[in-house]
């Protein structure tokens, strides 16, 4: 675990100072808030809003007082990066598979999904039909049995 850098905010207040500026007359110009202006030459970031804004700031800051703002930004990220404490650790025990095994567990998916289709079909939906309608009946009706009258005469 790395030692957190203090930001080096005397630096800015030196530099504002050897320019004859004193800290409403920053206000005035870059209309950066004076409170965050005093809290970046204490190196006080818990006063600092949040970082995006912070960055901003300062940039316009050291810009002002022509300075290297990326150096000053760096600077800041380190000095407001979190401690290790409170990040994830990676699952050092994680169990490796080999790549093939994810197309074998998708494919088993499939397989599964349409053997569950074809048991719900089966046992489901099948016995709701009737056995007795499965089978086409052809009915004859007493009309239809009409023999006709005329004798039928054979070829001899």
């Amino acid at each position: 675990m790395t030692v957190k850098q203090a930001f080096p905010g005397t630096d800015l207040r030196q530099r504002r100072e050897e320019l004859g500026f004193t800290v409403d007359d920053v206000y005035r110009k870059i209309r950066v808030s004076p409170t965050f202006i005093r809290a970046l030459e204490a190196g006080d970031m818990q006063q600092m809003p949040a970082p995006c804004y912070a960055v901003g700031f300062l940039r316009t800051y050291c810009q002002f007082l022509e300075l290297d703002p990326d150096r000053y930004i760096d600077l800041y990220h380190d000095a407001t990066k979190p401690s290790g404490r409170f990040l994830r650790r990676s699952d050092t025990n994680q169990i490796m598979l080999p790549p093939w095994m994810n197309e074998v567990v998708t494919w088993a998916a499939v397989c599964g999904i349409i053997i569950l289709g074809w048991v719900t079909y089966a046992v489901v939906v099948r016995p709701a039909a009737d056995p007795g309608e499965q089978r086409v009946h052809a009915s004859t009706t007493d009309e239809d049995l009409v023999v006709p009258s005329a004798p039928v005469e054979s070829a001899r």
